[in-house]
């Protein structure tokens, strides 16, 4: 199966029909808004185009000012609103999901939307501009995460053992998990994915699963994590102001509070590092640690400010450390002390509950 990321729009056949056609209906009512603001526009040269339900928001951040700045958004939006009401009456004309490949729409829109992540902002938006929960499965991006483990999954199209090898996180929502592991572990990047695995993370930590998001958690890695919610959840991250974003992203959801819904927040994820505060020093050399580019340290500012409001201390000690230093780590430098030793040394210490008992000769 592709990476790409996709987007299902799942009526849940006769019991959820009614909130299906509210969808259209939704979508509809966007447009004549949009429409009629259009029309007021021309009457006031500072007017603002709607580009929301008024029946569902009533917020001035859902309103565009319709300037060159903005022309290129406004259009994206229509076209990709466009494209969700087509998938929709596609829908209701058949008796089982109708999926599309987020690729295949941008790939038919490539000069509007440039490149694929506008598209995906695009249906992140449309989701709460519309009042839609992207997380109900009518409009759900499924993702780009990976996972390995003690974990199969069973659907009506059959069974999928994540134990033979990594498993594209798909929209699992309808799925039913069964699993013996016994905690999980998320990783950053692929990269350290990968890594773990070639240096026997399976065999070490045989009743964890191995899960990572490739990036910033998308919806339905999140989902996935949720569905495993009475297994304990650590997150292995790099130490610079992505891999503390990703770590809030992963516990409290995005940070704007207009796109947080139910099944983004994992309240009971654990944040394990990297951290610079416990690494011993004749470990990881000087040299190892990266500058800070100007970017990240605006980052790194807004960070703050938001994890001081949250009240976690952990990561906002590893911030205002990482501030004064001015610098960051990546998983990378600890890979790269010995072979084996992102498992044998930061992870077996780390996770010593969930390790395999070595036995002496």
């Amino acid at each position: 199966m592709s990476s790409a990321g996709m987007f299902s729009l799942d009526s849940r056949e006769n019991s959820d029909t009614n909130i299906a056609d509210s969808i259209s209906h939704h979508i509809e009512q966007c447009c004549l808004a949009f429409l009629k603001s259009l029309v007021d526009n021309g009457k006031n040269p500072r007017g603002y185009v709607i580009l929301s339900n008024p029946c569902v928001n009533d917020h001035k951040g859902y309103k565009l000012k319709l300037t060159s700045k903005n022309s290129q958004l406004i259009a994206q939006m229509l076209r990709t609103i466009s494209m969700i009401h087509q998938l929709r009456i596609l829908k209701t004309r058949k008796t089982k999901r109708f999926y599309r490949a987020s690729s295949d729409l941008f790939y038919e829109q490539k000069n509007l939307f440039g490149e694929q992540r506008n598209l995906d902002s695009c249906i992140n938006r449309i989701c709460c501009w519309l009042g839609v929960d992207p997380t109900s499965g009518y409009l759900l991006s499924s993702g780009h995460g990976l996972v390995i483990g003690q974990l199969k999954i069973c659907r009506s199209t059959g069974i999928t053992d994540c134990s033979l090898k990594a498993t594209l996180i798909d929209d699992f929502s309808d799925a039913n998990l069964f699993t013996t592991a016994q905690c999980i572990l998320v990783v950053e990047k692929d990269a350290t994915f990968q890594k773990l695995i070639g240096e026997g993370f399976l065999k070490l930590f045989p009743n964890t699963l191995l899960v990572t998001g490739r990036g910033y958690p998308d919806i339905a890695t999140r989902i996935l994590l949720n569905k495993l919610s009475n297994l304990p959840l650590f997150g292995l991250l790099d130490c610079d102001p992505h891999g503390i974003e990703i770590a809030m992203t992963y516990k409290y959801g995005n940070c704007s509070k207009t796109f947080g819904v139910k099944n983004q927040t994992l309240s009971h994820f654990e944040w394990i590092g990297l951290s610079r505060c416990k690494l011993p020093k004749f470990v990881i050399s000087a040299v190892q640690f990266l500058p800070l580019q100007t970017s990240e340290l605006v980052k790194v500012e807004k960070l703050c400010q938001r994890i001081a409001i949250l009240g976690n201390t952990a990561l906002l000690d590893e911030l205002i450390r990482m501030r004064q230093c001015s610098n960051k780590l990546e998983l990378e430098a600890v890979s790269g002390i010995a072979p084996g030793s992102m498992c044998q040394y930061l992870l077996r210490t780390k996770l010593s509950k969930y390790a395999v008992v070595e036995k002496s000769n």
